[in-house]
């Protein structure tokens, strides 16, 4: 028996104990191997959702947070993990890879990108195209999701629904010019290419710029070193992650 064969019968089982028929996994990194899933996995769906980078970039900033936001399962350690992991340039970098790694899909049929924005500005259409797209029945309830998970506020579990107020946060507030500069900077091709996400111009503090730089090779060597045994392959995450 293969890794993969474990892998299947795995997904299968936590279906079935949870009483459905269709396994769905949202491991974000899948994005690097959808070359591999297409090809391994014939009856799979993809739906790749993308957000504005700059709502990207805050909602990392503020990951940290949660453990105190109503995550209070989530370890300290695991907060100081996602505390390490920002930094504008890292987040920028792997938004930039994420969306050029599924760019190469965007005409397979097996594959469709979403907007978390129009998501959330036309939820029940979204949804039934969603639900179109793999095959299933659309149900009401598919709409009624708890209000958890947010870096920004704390968890409303007995407020159900979808809230139209997570996009554009990093309009109103959370991002520093220079942060949104760095953001910017980074992603603008494909922000303009593949998602007609428009840039805003905005110009670094000279200080904070230099400030960010300096900054950046001391979080990302700490955030290697944090994140390394979660990688099974350092070269090849990295070539992955740097394209």
């Amino acid at each position: 028996m293969t890794p993969l064969d474990i892998y299947r019968i795995f997904l299968c089982r936590e279906a079935a104990a949870n009483e459905a028929q269709i396994p769905c996994e949202q491991t974000p990194r899948n994005a690097f191997y959808l070359e591999h899933i297409l090809k391994q996995f014939l009856g799979a769906r993809v739906i790749h959702m993308v957000r504005d980078p700059r709502d990207v970039v805050l909602s990392q900033k503020r990951k940290w947070k949660r453990h105190f936001l109503g995550a209070s399962n989530i370890p300290l350690t695991e907060a100081f993990r996602s505390w390490v992991n920002y930094h504008p340039l890292t987040i920028s970098q792997l938004w930039r890879a994420s969306a050029k790694a599924v760019a190469l899909y965007r005409d397979h049929p097996r594959v469709r990108t979403v907007a978390f924005e129009e998501m959330l500005a036309a939820p029940e259409a979204t949804v039934r195209g969603i639900c179109e797209f793999v095959g299933t029945r659309f149900e009401e309830q598919m709409l009624s999701v708890r209000q958890v998970g947010s870096s920004h506020e704390e968890d409303r579990p007995d407020q159900r629904g979808i809230d139209p107020s997570r996009s554009g946060n990093w309009e109103t507030g959370g991002l520093s010019d220079t942060e949104i500069f760095l953001c910017e900077t980074i992603t603008a091709k494909p922000m303009d290419d593949l998602y007609d996400y428009a840039t805003n111009g905005n110009r670094p503090n000279p200080l904070m710029l230099i400030l960010s730089v300096l900054l950046f090779p001391v979080k990302l060597g700490a955030a290697f070193f944090l994140n390394l045994p979660r990688m099974d392959s350092v070269g090849d995450a990295l070539r992955r992650r740097l394209r």
